[in-house]
C-alpha cells in the first residue's frame, strides 16, 4: 500500500512501494533505495545528499542525532530559495488526492508544528 498523499514521495515516486504491504516492508528493510538522480534529476545537490543520507541502510553513513539533518535541511532551503530549482509542492489550499484511503486523523496540532517548522 502507498502511504498517505504525499507522504514518504521522492520525485512523485514511493521508493520501496512493492505489491503488497509486506514486500513494501520487507524492500525497506532489505533493499537499497533506487539512486534519487534516476527519478529526480532536477533536485539541487544537498537535496539529493540529504535524502540519500536519510535512506542509506549503513548504520554509519546515516544521520546519527536530528541536529546534521536540520543543517543540511536548512542548507537545501537556502538553495531552493536562492534561485535554484525548488522541490515541487502542492499549494496548501490543493485538495489532496483521493486514493480511497482513510487519511490521518488527531494529528492537526503536529502536522501544524511540522508544516512551520518545514516553513
Amino acid at each position: 500500500e502507498r502511504p498517505a498523499s504525499g507522504i514518504g514521495q521522492i520525485g512523485g515516486m514511493y521508493p520501496f512501494t512493492r505489491s503488497s504491504q509486506s514486500e513494501t516492508m520487507s524492500a525497506i528493510v532489505r533493499e537499497s533505495p533506487v539512486p534519487i538522480g534516476q527519478y529526480a534529476a532536477d533536485l539541487p545537490d544537498s537535496a539529493r545528499r540529504t535524502l540519500e543520507r536519510l535512506l542509506a541502510k549503513d548504520p554509519h553513513k546515516r544521520y546519527q542525532t536530528l541536529e546534521p539533518v536540520r543543517m543540511d535541511l536548512a542548507q537545501v532551503s537556502q538553495e531552493t530559495t536562492s534561485g535554484q530549482t525548488p522541490f515541487p509542492r502542492p499549494a496548501d489550499d490543493e485538495p489532496p488526492a483521493d486514493d480511497g484511503r482513510t487519511p490521518y486523523v488527531g494529528r492537526e496540532a503536529e502536522r501544524a508544528e511540522l508544516r512551520q517548522l518545514l516553513e
